[in-house]
């Protein structure tokens, strides 16, 4: 295959993606975010404003809005 590389239970990480952009972030089901939501995604928010997450079968996260509107006005990147 060489398409992706398994990581944990929660999902994969495309061979693709630089390990320092993954970061495990799971909005719908981690008990932290049930506890203090803010301080979960503002601890998200530290480091890159774009990561890959492996929860919830994988996926981007994009945080702030300028990078958020960047990435709609340059998605082909």
């Amino acid at each position: 295959m060489g398409e992706s590389t398994a990581i944990g239970q929660d999902g994969c990480v495309p061979d693709h993606v630089p390990a320092r952009l993954v970061k495990q972030f799971d909005f719908r089901y981690a008990p932290e975010v049930a506890a203090d939501p803010w301080r979960y995604f503002a601890e998200a928010r530290e480091g890159e404003p774009i990561f890959w997450t492996p929860a919830n079968g994988g996926h981007w996260v994009v945080s702030g809005a300028q990078v958020v509107d960047e990435v709609f006005r340059r998605h082909e990147l």
